[in-house]
Order: C-alpha cells, then sequence, then structure tokens
C-alpha cells in the first residue's frame, strides 16, 4: 500500500535476507532480490558485499559498481578490493586491478590470494607489454623508418640495435 517504504524493507527486511543466502550460497536467489532494487538501495543496506559477490558470479557489470563503492565507504576492507581487483581484471583493466590487489595486499599482508594475485596480474602485464613491443618492433622497417625522416644512415644504425630491452 501507500505506506510501503523501500528504506524500511531494506533495513528490516533485506539485509538479513541477503545475509542469509550469502551464507547458503544462493547467489542466484540473492541477484534476484537485488535485481528488484536500485544500488542506491542496496548502498542503504549492510549487505553490499554480498550483493556485489552474487552478481560477480555471472560477470555481471553491477558487481563492480557496487564494489567501487563499498570500497569507497571501507578502504581498508581488503575482501572487497581484491574482488573489485577480479572485476576489474576480467574486464582488462590490468593496472587498475594491480593497484586493488597492492591494496589489499598492504592490508593483509598474510593472505596469499592477493599477494597470488598481485603477482599474477605483474605477469599479465609484463605479457602484454612485450606483445605490444612485438607488434610494434614487426612493424619497422627500412621503408617506414623513411616515410617518418630518418636518414639511410640513421635507419641502418637503429636496424643494427640487437639489445632485446631495447
Amino acid at each position: 500500500d501507500d505506506s510501503f517504504k523501500i528504506s524500511d524493507f531494506v533495513q528490516c527486511v533485506f539485509s538479513e535476507l541477503i545475509d542469509h543466502l550469502h551464507d547458503l550460497a544462493w547467489h542466484d536467489k540473492i541477484r534476484m532480490i537485488a535485481n528488484h532494487l536500485s544500488n542506491d538501495a542496496i548502498f542503504e543496506s549492510d549487505c553490499i558485499f554480498e550483493c556485489a559477490y552474487a552478481f560477480g558470479k555471472v560477470e555481471d557489470n553491477r558487481a563492480t559498481e557496487l564494489y567501487e563503492e563499498l570500497v569507497k565507504r571501507e578502504p581498508e576492507n581488503s575482501s572487497a578490493l581484491n574482488n573489485l581487483g577480479v572485476r576489474y581484471q576480467n574486464q582488462g583493466e590490468l593496472y587498475k586491478a594491480l593497484r586493488c590487489y597492492e591494496k589489499a595486499h598492504t592490508l593483509s599482508p598474510k593472505d596469499d590470494l592477493y599477494k597470488n594475485n598481485m603477482q599474477s596480474t605483474k605477469e599479465a602485464i609484463q605479457r602484454q607489454r612485450e606483445a605490444e613491443i612485438f607488434e610494434v618492433a614487426e612493424l619497422i622497417s627500412i621503408d617506414t623508418l623513411e616515410d617518418i625522416g630518418y636518414t639511410t644512415e640513421l635507419c641502418q644504425k637503429v636496424l643494427q640495435i640487437a639489445d632485446a630491452d631495447m
């Protein structure tokens, strides 16, 4: 009826219900219920993490939005930071993911999950950099160097570089 207030539902029923469903690992039920609420309503609850986790189970972008808000509110929540890092990594945003993992690891240095996620992301970034370098290196030839104004003498010197790091 007209006396129903979503904020009352969120505070009195939603948070308790979602917490219980999370304990049962019924993430599909959490998503079904949470889909009826706006992010703002979820932000009023005590179960932002649980909702974000449930949405993250199906790679829903809503999970990222919820984790981002949770990290703003709780910047020292290492679990939320780690899970936000996972979301960023799944979206291909490796540098954002790395920052989240590094902060989570700093907050909880004994947690191997954060350390492993940080290390694997660093390795992924390194592989990405190498792939980009090789892609550019394959495009370099005498013709392309001459096209951008290199002299024949300079082109020969560039092509003599044998240092892999260069």
